[in-house]
């Protein structure tokens, strides 16, 4: 699978390149098959009382451009992928953005973040939280309520990462009551035109090409959608193949991958990622 970053060893030039130009084309480089939007990670060869010292840039055009420090409600990234997907979604010119990888590894802390800044800014008026209301195990039967209230059991990991984000619980929940938070079942979405928002789409592992190209032709201006996925958390027969779908979108300037191999959240986690 496109892991949406190329590393390239002992290239001691980028220093200079990145402190004078802020960019380096990319026939300045080794290797090829660059993709719009991929991540690079420059590593200098190593001294003998000094560590390996590495920087990250992105490729836009014909050059990668040095990346800005991005830390959305103070969040900061832990390693290369958050880094790099941190860049993905501060960028205007880049409207879908796919975070995929292993549980625990920040991609929904990421989304929420920006989103958080995002509409703290003023910079969008909305943000849109779409989910697939399907239970992992058995099912739980009728749930009583308003259709937000039937919603937020499956809420859980967005509203626990946006209080890391520096919104309270009675602050989510009082922007959800005026409209500045919303939250749908993906089945909803469809037919909408959406402007001036962030859409999250999660669990899209479980969905089918269909459904998704259904919820990507709703952005309409100023609309960013940030799709997050697990590839080893599928339980629907016929889902995405997310192979198929990332191969796609590299190909496309519209759109910035990454796939996060490590899992951040605790060393049991980890664990269970790599055995279970």
């Amino acid at each position: 699978m496109y892991q949406g970053i190329k590393v390239i060893e002992n290239f001691d030039k980028w220093d200079e390149w990145f402190s004078r130009e802020k960019e380096i084309h990319l026939d300045q480089l080794p290797h090829s098959d660059y993709f719009q939007n991929m991540g690079v990670v420059f590593k200098a060869a190593q001294c003998e009382d000094l560590p390996k010292t590495k920087e990250h840039g992105i490729v836009k055009g014909e050059h990668v451009v040095h990346l800005k420090k991005y830390f959305p409600c103070g969040v900061k990234p832990l390693n290369t992928e958050q880094t790099i997907a941190l860049e993905l979604l501060n960028d205007d010119t880049i409207p879908l953005v796919t975070l995929f990888g292993n549980a625990g590894s920040g991609k929904t802390l990421l989304a929420c973040a920006h989103a958080a800044h995002s509409l703290k800014k003023g910079l969008v008026n909305k943000i849109v939280i779409a989910k697939s209301l399907t239970p992992v195990g058995r099912e739980i039967g009728y749930l009583k309520g308003t259709l937000q209230e039937k919603i937020l059991p499956w809420l859980g990991p967005f509203l626990d990462n946006f209080e890391k984000c520096e919104l309270p619980r009675f602050h989510i929940e009082k922007m959800i009551a005026e409209g500045k938070i919303e939250i749908t079942p993906i089945t909803f979405i469809q037919g909408r035109s959406i402007s001036n928002s962030i859409i999250i789409v999660d669990e899209v592992q479980n969905l089918d090409m269909n459904v998704i190209k259904q919820i990507v032709t709703r952005a309409a201006d100023n609309c960013k959608i940030i799709l997050l996925g697990d590839p080893s958390q599928r339980f629907e027969k016929g889902s995405l193949d997310l192979t198929d779908f990332i191969e796609k979108g590299k190909m496309s300037d519209l759109v910035g991958h990454i796939f996060f191999r490590k899992s951040v959240r605790s060393p049991l986690a980890q664990w269970a990622v790599t055995n279970l």
